[in-house]
């Protein structure tokens, strides 16, 4: 009897040897598999930088920069606070800061930066004094040069032929770091430039100054007009609005005037996104910094309220276009006739009219 127990005992565990080898071979091949899916599935995050990485799913603001195929018109202010990173006498941007369709994935995708057209070997030079914490092979980015700067900021330098300065190298505004060229992933020959507010990408046009020539087909009463601030900073106030404090107020009232966009109507924006952003929220600085919900949400694109309110502004210049004159313009702008517009609900232009309508009494001088 203890013989054939035992017997029995060796036979199943032979059994159960037999199953796990046969399981362990059927699996190999799947798990094998399933791990070159995920490696091609990746590998487009690893070359591609930036443009990949920075996704947003938004589609409320692709007509930030107008057309998508390149070549849109830009004119130096002389008021940014870098300097333009070559020296030329035409400025062209083939691909500007925000949503495109990807020229190879053919997804939307964020990008990061600007696409400044150039030819191999334009001597590139750095844009604000800093220190250089990258400088080689950025992937997809190509030869790549990182510059630190005061304040949370980065500079990128991207698609470089040459690197001409090298890493940790304490640089001062105006000196060569490289020289363009078409490295990376790249199309043609051109530089991507970015600028990073702790880590997060942000419109660099601002800050060299420059400026989008966009027709501002808005209607008279959405243009701006000045306003009683010190009223509008104290309706505000009594939602215990962060939005009254500054720099948010300021720099919402000079996109405003820059772009010649109603005051009152971005913060009419902002009412009906973000209830005026009560300074009792928990994440009431984050949501200030864009409470227009710009490239989707505040969630998503962390930025500053300068560039947000930036952006607000040219996104409803642009989302104006077209409009019929019979149709309510907030009412356009919300759905483009059913094209999508700045927001998915069809009902935001009721909230963001009533608002508008209510601050235009309140700061009426």
């Amino acid at each position: 009897m203890e013989v054939t127990t035992a017997l029995s005992g060796a036979v199943k565990r032979k059994v159960k040897k037999k199953i796990w080898l046969w399981l362990i071979g059927a699996g190999m091949p799947l798990l094998i598999f399933l791990s070159i899916v995920l490696a091609v599935c990746m590998f487009p995050l690893f070359i591609l930088g930036g443009d990949s990485l920075y996704y947003s799913p938004g589609y409320e603001y692709d007509m930030y920069y107008g057309s998508e195929s390149g070549g849109a018109a830009f004119k130096l202010t002389g008021t940014g606070e870098f300097l333009f990173p070559i020296n030329t006498q035409k400025i062209v941007i083939t691909s500007g800061f925000g949503m495109r369709m990807h020229p190879v994935l053919k997804e939307r995708k964020l990008h990061t930066g600007i696409d400044i057209a150039c030819d191999t070997g334009t001597p590139v030079l750095a844009v604000s004094g800093g220190t250089v914490s990258f400088a080689g092979d950025g992937g997809g980015y190509g030869n790549l040069v990182i510059i630190e700067h005061p304040g949370g900021y980065k500079t990128y330098y991207a698609h470089l032929s040459v690197i001409s300065i090298n890493n940790g190298t304490v640089i001062s505004a105006g000196e060569l770091i490289g020289k363009a060229g078409n490295t990376g992933f790249s199309t043609g020959p051109h530089l991507h430039f970015e600028v990073r507010k702790d880590d997060s990408p942000i419109d660099p046009a601002p800050f060299l100054g420059l400026v989008q020539d966009i027709p501002n087909v808005l209607p008279e009463e959405l243009k701006y007009t000045e306003i009683d601030a010190h009223k509008l900073k104290t309706f505000l106030d009594g939602r215990d609005s962060m939005l009254s404090d500054e720099p948010y107020f300021s720099a919402i009232m000079d996109s405003a005037r820059e772009y010649d966009v109603s005051p009152v109507l971005l913060f009419a924006i902002t009412g009906q996104e973000q209830s005026f952003v009560p300074r009792s929220h928990k994440d009431a600085i984050k949501i200030a910094n864009n409470p227009f919900n710009v490239f989707h949400s505040w969630r998503e694109y962390n930025t500053d309220i300068r560039d947000s309110s930036r952006i607000a502004a040219r996104t409803v210049i642009n989302l104006s276009k077209n409009r019929p004159d019979a149709s309510n313009p907030i009412a356009w702008m919300n759905t483009r006739g059913g094209s999508g517009g700045y927001a998915e609900d069809p009902n935001w232009w009721v909230g963001v009219s009533k608002i508008f309508n209510q601050l235009r009494q309140v700061a009426a001088l």
